[in-house]
């Protein structure tokens, strides 16, 4: 009995210790961000939502409503001492290279959000900003991941975000639709719009059946963007369709082709790689294929 007794005072000591080491990991962000504050914007407070403006200038157009989608350029950066911060996020070009995050393959162009499905702290910036407008505003973990560790960003993470809102949009659809018909109205190419919604322009006619469910093709194709970066290199590589090897937009424009021909294909972005997008390609990204069929 005696020696039950020591063994559990030994464990109960053990355990007091640990809960001395635990790290107060809030108490410890906060004071980072006080110390970055008074030496970079000592002036600066929290308003009532818990976000710290740092520069604003009022754009003069509308404001997002909650289910409203906007075009931004954005930088997101973290506190990571008094008078540092860690670029980790943004689709400036320039600033990617400077902080070594470029990538030959991103689109370093505007990017869509939709207002109410990004984190907290951000949707409540997108609230006090009007079109044209840009803003740099400090977001407190809480109002960001918390205490969840996102790829190389540690938890408890106070952000730095640096937004400018182009423009509110309504309707997604209808905004992707004119970019659409704008870049075909300045191509030379004659594109029709299929029954499975891809614009497709046949320019060399193929012979025999079209394609179908089942086949196996060995096709070269090249990928870009609207505005005619490359993302994709022209390669060949071999495709069996109805297996769901490739987004819905390339498959079903195959379909619509011959042993032989070629052709070019925009796929809207519900075609394609929707609104979440797939690295290196962003959420609601439209993309154009040029494609060759083998005899």
């Amino acid at each position: 009995m005696k020696k039950a007794l020591i063994i559990g005072f030994a464990i109960a000591a053990i355990f007091s210790s640990c809960k001395k080491d635990e790290v107060d990991y809030a108490a410890l962000e906060q004071k980072t961000l006080d110390e970055y504050l008074q030496i970079n914007y000592p002036k600066a407070t929290a308003d009532n939502d818990g976000i710290y403006t740092i520069e604003a200038t009022e754009g003069t157009g509308i404001s997002p409503l909650p289910e409203s989608y906007v075009l931004v350029n954005y930088t997101v950066s973290r506190i990571s001492g008094p008078l540092s911060k860690n670029v980790f996020d943004t689709n400036n070009e320039t600033t990617a290279r400077d902080n070594r995050l470029y990538s030959e393959q991103i689109h370093y162009t505007p990017t869509i959000w939709k207002a109410n499905e990004m984190i907290k702290g951000i949707k409540l910036a997108l609230n006090k900003m009007k079109e044209g407008g840009k803003a740099k505003y400090i977001l407190p973990s809480n109002l960001a991941y918390g205490d969840k560790e996102i790829g190389y960003l540690p938890a408890y993470s106070t952000l730095i975000v640096e937004i400018e809102l182009i423009k509110v949009i309504d309707n997604i659809d209808d905004y992707e639709s004119n970019i659409i018909l704008k870049h075909i109205e300045e191509s030379p190419l004659e594109f029709n719009l299929t029954q499975s919604g891809v614009y497709l322009a046949i320019t060399k006619d193929g012979e025999g059946e079209k394609y179908k469910n089942g086949a196996i093709i060995s096709l070269t194709c090249l990928g870009k963007y609207l505005d005619g970066k490359v993302f994709n290199a022209k390669s060949t590589f071999e495709l069996t369709l109805g297996q769901n090897q490739v987004i819905p937009g390339f498959e079903a424009a195959v379909k619509e082709l011959k042993p032989g021909s070629k052709a070019t294909v925009i796929i809207p972005f519900k075609m394609g790689y929707g609104t979440k997008g797939k690295s290196p390609i962003k959420g609601y990204e439209t993309l154009i294929f040029e494609l060759e069929m083998p005899n």
